[in-house]
């Protein structure tokens, strides 16, 4: 699906960003939350997302089938939601804080369920997702003064999902 919504935009000359990508603080932007996870700037910024979603995807639905639609909610929803508030003036489209919410969700549950599978399964994830991590690192400072990487949609789904489960696992 991703890679047809990025055929329809490169052959509109990619004018379903300014339409659909997420603007900070525009009402007329709200619907980015949802719809940003599906628009990319470009091809290589589809191909570069596509390895962790495959991956941090199929991990998700291998170890949380019950927890999937509510996973995905939060991370979409609150992250978008500080992206739009928080985020800098651009146009925000990309599936990189789907992967980084789904990255803070295994990172976290990883700390509070100890199943050997599971955990296995998690520090795969945590591997790839530390690469890209640190690969963003090393890219902020490369781009800093020109703002081409939004980080804001990065880290802040990666750590709402955290503490989201941080704070449902806790004993009562």
């Amino acid at each position: 699906m991703l890679w047809a919504i990025q055929d329809v935009n490169w052959i509109t000359g990619y004018c379903l960003n300014p339409a659909f990508g997420l603007i900070p603080r525009y009402f007329d932007g709200l619907d980015g939350i949802i719809a940003m996870p599906f628009l990319h700037g470009s091809f290589g910024h589809l191909m570069a997302n596509m390895p962790p979603l495959l991956v941090m995807g199929g991990l998700l639905v291998a170890t949380t089938t019950r927890a999937l639609l509510r996973v995905n909610a939060v991370v979409i929803g609150l992250g978008g939601g500080l992206v739009w508030l928080f985020g800098s003036s651009a146009i925000h489209v990309g599936a990189s804080a789907l992967v980084f919410g789904w990255f803070g969700f295994g990172a976290s549950k990883s700390c509070c369920d100890v199943k050997l599978a599971r955990t296995a399964d998690e520090l795969v994830a945590e591997g790839l997702a530390r690469s890209k991590t640190q690969g963003s690192f090393c890219l902020f400072r490369r781009v800093f003064a020109r703002t081409s990487v939004a980080f804001v949609p990065h880290y802040s789904a990666m750590l709402l999902r955290a503490c989201h489960e941080h704070r449902r696992e806790a004993p009562k």
